[in-house]
């Protein structure tokens, strides 16, 4: 694992951005597994810029999915990663993997494990920290899912931006430790003032399953990538 110490969230946004743009013109047809919401949307916003050519041959891995929000609803994780990774970064429709909350969880949950196990090592796996310590949906429990599962949602996670007030979401699906420990690189963000407690608690914490984020310490090519604000 390495500590990746920037000065600013634009700092940390462009760090991520030239590692997504640097993958894709190192491999073409390379695969990315990525989380939504505030953390990293800076730096999926800048990649274009930073791209010879459309990536229409990348795949793209969606990490999670709030169960109830179709893939029509702007709350979505879906139209989250259309608006910001799909669309302007030219993904082929064939090469975007990703849950549909709106359908059944379970059937969702086979449809995308199936996919994930017919994968290989996707190239890099971006995630933020959950208020929670959670990464994707994985939640602080006694035992953590391994594979792609529909999961019920903590407090934290149900406060999120994304939903708060406006849709009462009490599961999710996710993939699971395996799929995101299995990726040849992983990419923790974390920015904001308003992290600077959970980023303590993964800075001193020994690996524990109430602070899944503390799982990443243990990938054999990880990095912590934080902005000054979180110290």
């Amino acid at each position: 694992m390495q500590l990746v110490k920037l000065t600013t969230q634009e700092d940390v946004a462009a760090h991520v951005a030239q590692q997504i743009a640097d993958t894709i013109a190192r491999k073409e047809d390379a695969s990315f597994i990525l989380a939504s919401g505030g953390t990293p949307t800076k730096a999926f916003d800048m990649v274009p810029s930073m791209l010879s050519s459309p990536a229409s041959q990348a795949k793209i891995i969606k990490l999670d999915e709030w169960v109830g929000l179709s893939n029509s609803d702007k709350d979505s994780c879906e139209h989250y990663l259309t608006e910001h990774v799909v669309k302007p970064w030219g993904i082929q429709p064939e090469n975007y993997i990703a849950f549909d909350g709106g359908e059944l969880p379970e059937t969702e949950v086979e449809r995308i494990q199936e996919v994930m196990d017919s994968m290989k090592n996707p190239d890099l796996c971006i995630i933020g920290l959950g208020m929670n310590g959670h990464i994707g949906f994985i939640e602080p429990n006694d035992g953590l899912p391994v594979n792609v599962s529909k999961v019920t949602l903590h407090s934290a996670s149900k406060a999120h931006p994304m939903v708060s007030g406006k849709n009462n979401i009490e599961f999710g699906i996710s993939l699971g430790l395996q799929e995101i420990m299995s990726a040849k690189k992983v990419i923790l963000m974390v920015t904001g003032e308003h992290k600077k407690e959970i980023f303590d608690k993964l800075l001193k914490s020994n690996v524990t399953t109430s602070l899944p984020a503390s799982l990443v310490k243990i990938h054999p090519n990880a990095e912590i990538v934080y902005s000054e604000d979180v110290i």
